[in-house]
């Protein structure tokens, strides 16, 4: 890619990132990104489909690439990384992932985990079936998390928010869990409750 290239990608993608700190992501157009930058929409639409698009590329530049050359000993490394980048951008992530529908930026973001999911866990021993249908899961649930920590009013750290998820996805999976009988005067709540 040419450095005039890189360059009109880096443009957009701050321009891009400052006007979705200021309002939704709804109300800016590819025309209002341009014209903030001063850069024309032919050269937007040359480097990308749409708003949408823009988006999931700030996240693929600014870190997933670098993440993917790296070597991480745990699954959990990665995470506390990533976490560190999303609060740095806070205001820009919270807003991207509230976009839904098709090209929403959270489809992107469980796209991107997912073969680095998978491979995890076929190198746990599982079946490419089984590692893929688990990478699928919780990358989903990875991102309901990271949605729920960015709306927070009072947020926890990154690193208390990463640590928090470490514990509670070991906690799901090796702690004993219970049910017994739940009375309630609500007729319409649920038989049983987790103890």
């Amino acid at each position: 890619m040419s450095s005039s290239s890189t360059n009109t990608r880096r443009i957009l993608s701050e321009t891009m990132k400052k006007l979705m700190r200021e309002k939704g992501f709804r109300s800016i157009s590819v025309k209002s990104i341009c014209e903030s930058c001063g850069i024309n929409r032919k050269s937007f639409y040359y480097h990308y489909r749409d708003k949408f698009d823009l988006v999931n590329d700030i996240y693929s530049i600014e870190f997933y690439e670098n993440a993917a050359r790296k070597s991480y000993d745990s699954i959990w490394i990665f995470f506390d990384e990533l976490c560190i980048y999303i609060d740095e951008n806070r205001k820009f992530y919270r807003n991207a992932f509230n976009v839904d529908g098709q090209n929403s930026f959270r489809d992107y973001f469980c796209d991107s985990l997912e073969p680095m999911l998978t491979k995890h866990y076929a190198q746990q021993g599982y079946s490419e079936r089984e590692a893929k249908r688990m990478a699928c899961y919780f990358s989903v649930m990875l991102s309901a998390a990271v949605v729920n920590w960015l709306g927070e009013k009072k947020p926890m750290s990154a690193e208390e928010f990463s640590r928090f998820v470490h514990v509670l996805c070991s906690g799901v999976c090796e702690g004993p869990i219970c049910i017994k009988d739940y009375t309630h005067s609500d007729t319409r709540a649920l038989p049983y409750a987790f103890n």
